[in-house]
């Protein structure tokens, strides 16, 4: 476990969030879950909590000082896996 900062953004975080990818691919995780668990993942590797959405005003500021963060894992899965990121309820048998 590390303590440094994540990147936010820029060649390092594309790497970071390439790395995450390729390690939740191989476990199998579906895109639709991938961007919930890339947040985990960042959130374990460098000790962090994170919000998983929401107003940011209403957040407590350990959560609030990492939200940017949070959106931009899911803007890279939206930016990367368009579409592919809603869940085909067909499928799961909803």
């Amino acid at each position: 476990m590390t303590f440094q900062r994540p990147p936010e953004h820029g060649p390092q975080f594309e790497a970071m969030m390439a790395q995450i990818d390729f390690k939740l691919t191989n476990e199998g995780v579906d895109i639709p879950t991938r961007p919930m668990l890339a947040v985990r993942e960042v959130s374990m590797t460098y000790n962090l909590s994170m919000p998983l959405g929401g107003d940011t005003m209403r957040m407590p500021p350990e959560l609030r000082e990492n939200a940017a963060l949070s959106e931009a894992i899911n803007q890279w899965y939206k930016d990367n896996y368009g579409d592919r990121l809603k869940e085909d309820h067909a499928r799961v048998g909803w």
